[in-house]
């Protein structure tokens, strides 16, 4: 489950899925500064141990515009075959957009619990 400050809690080989909106917005900007994903653009989403790094993520899903639904949004989907051999705890997990013009982090690390 998803709470509203982004934190996840699933049970160890459940599935959890969620939308996902691309906002590009800082605290400066406007509200929303929605994105659409071109087709040179990736979407990563990456499940981590404390102090790992996003590039070595035990999970890492990838998006691309193929996967974008018409209302903009990505369906981030974790399988029960991705956490069914996680030890209970806490991971953290990150969402990257990466572009012809770098990569962005677009949710920082966010807590990412594994229960029995």
């Amino acid at each position: 489950m998803l709470s509203s400050n982004h934190i996840i809690k699933i049970a160890r080989g459940d599935s959890v899925s969620f939308d996902f909106m691309i906002d590009l917005a800082t605290k400066f900007d406007m509200p929303q500064l929605k994105y659409t994903l071109t087709d040179y653009d990736t979407v990563y989403f990456g499940i981590m141990l404390p102090h790992q790094p996003f590039e070595d993520a035990i999970i890492k899903k990838k998006y691309t515009r193929a996967n974008m639904k018409e209302d903009g949004k990505i369906l981030i989907e974790i399988t029960s075959a991705d956490t069914m051999n996680l030890e209970p705890g806490i991971y953290y997990y990150e969402i990257k957009l990466k572009t012809r013009l770098g990569v962005r982090t677009l949710i920082a690390k966010k807590k990412f619990v594994v229960g029995d």
